[in-house]
């Protein structure tokens, strides 16, 4: 009887301990700041309420953010297309377009005499390759008005 009520015991702290996103998606851990240090969070480690442990992203609506170049703002334009690669898979090509452009600069970490705007572009087509963290390189059709 012991042995029934510990396993019955078990199976509500289970049910208790699932996680359910309200939407589909691909689960990411975020990195967490603990013991002095940035990592994810571990099997076993206590959490406080309220901190994000992770992610859940659609993979069919991916998008990149950017920082633009003060020098470079200019010539920007919401609407513009875009060319993307990852560095983890330099052969392959994205698709993109420039959504959002931040109308205020922020202070760049390299040095406080720049200035850099957040830029969004989202990616025209899913594709599994795409996952959440990635470097990128984005190549900005300039052409265009």
């Amino acid at each position: 009887d012991r042995a029934k009520n510990a396993w019955m015991h078990a199976e509500q702290n289970a049910t208790k301990m699932r996680i359910v996103s309200p939407l589909d998606g691909l689960v990411a851990l975020k990195t967490t700041w603990k013991n002095g240090s940035f990592g994810e969070v571990q099997e076993g480690e206590d959490t406080r309420p309220g901190v994000p442990i992770m992610d859940v992203v659609d993979p069919t609506a991916m998008r990149v953010r950017a920082k633009i170049n003060q020098a470079d703002i200019e010539r920007m334009r919401v609407g513009q297309t875009a060319t993307i690669t990852l560095d983890s898979y330099p052969s392959r090509e994205f698709h993109a377009k420039l959504d959002q452009l931040s109308p205020i600069a922020a202070t760049s970490a390299l040095s406080a005499k720049v200035r850099t705007f957040l830029a969004i572009f989202s990616v025209a087509e899913p594709d599994p390759h795409l996952l959440p963290d990635l470097a990128a390189a984005i190549d900005v059709d300039l052409s265009q008005p």
